[in-house]
């Protein structure tokens, strides 16, 4: 079995150029790649392919962002930065127009990531919110 941080290289070749477009390459499939990617972990979030879908879809069946990455077998670790490890997932504050005022991003050593329109880019932490990681990992 590969090692996390070729398990990473590997979520970081995929998606670093991929440019953001809502139901192939937004937060919540990058999340749920990643949770798949490196954890072996099921995000099961139904296909949409808006923002209303998208939010319509989270709130019908989650809850919210939280709720989605609770049910993938994801606990929060609090929502301090300096709890964040490689691997792990951040709720961030998005900061940007339109109906989601979060979003996630997954953490590759100092820095956490999530898609832009050029690809990836880096969420600063003073927009960290919430850390998750698989349940169980200390």
């Amino acid at each position: 079995m590969i090692g996390l941080d070729e398990r990473l290289c590997e979520l970081w070749q995929a998606w670093r150029d991929k440019p953001f477009q809502w139901g192939s390459a937004d937060c919540t499939v990058f999340a749920r790649d990643a949770a798949w990617r490196l954890h072996g972990l099921v995000v099961d979030v139904p296909p949409y392919v808006t923002e209303r879908e998208a939010v319509r879809l989270l709130s019908d069946h989650f809850g919210c962002w939280q709720g989605a990455l609770r049910r993938a077998g994801f606990e929060l670790q609090g929502s301090l930065a300096a709890m964040a490890r490689r691997g792990d997932l951040v709720v961030y504050d998005s900061e940007r127009p339109g109906l989601f005022k979060t979003g996630l991003a997954v953490v590759f050593g100092d820095k956490a990531y999530c898609p832009s329109d050029t690809g990836l880019a880096a969420v600063p932490r003073s927009q960290w919110l919430q850390v998750w990681a698989p349940k169980g990992v200390t």
